[in-house]
């Protein structure tokens, strides 16, 4: 599935939970990020932004915080570009020109961006609207640099 298809699927599904206003969808805006740079689980790569082809997007299974510390332990053997709290936060622990380990398959990982979601998929919360629309403009950001 190409980038452009991912980005589509990803916006229809935020948009189906609220709209952004016309004023804060900035094309290329790059939204606000807070760096924690992983503890080595993950690739140097030196890969150019244009070498990614797919977002893929993942849900931590878990809390916020108790994601984050897991994606930095080195005894995770896992790791993922970006990580999305319930109240929209987004934390970056690997670079995009490095290959995270978080698809479980490496031909995947070496073209793609892993995207966590704080949460649990059968959770009765549920996702969100903080944390759809961070996470549609974190996609928009990576498909636009990505071109």
């Amino acid at each position: 599935m190409g980038l452009r298809r991912v980005i589509v699927l990803a916006a229809a599904v935020a948009v189906s939970s609220f709209v952004v206003p016309v004023a804060d969808a900035a094309v290329g805006a790059r939204p606000p990020v807070v760096w924690l740079r992983g503890e080595g689980n993950f690739t140097p790569a030196h890969r150019s932004v244009q070498s990614i082809d797919r977002i893929v997007v993942h849900v931590t299974e878990g809390s916020f915080w108790g994601s984050v510390r897991w994606l930095r332990n080195p005894r995770a053997h896992a790791s993922s570009h970006y990580i999305v709290s319930r109240n929209g936060r987004i934390i970056q622990l690997v670079h995009l020109s490095d290959i995270a380990w978080h698809a479980g398959n490496w031909p995947t990982n070496e073209q793609s961006v892993g995207i966590e979601h704080e949460g649990y998929t059968y959770g009765p919360l549920g996702f969100t609207d903080a944390q759809y629309h961070s996470s549609a403009r974190l996609a928009a950001w990576i498909a636009h640099v990505a071109v």
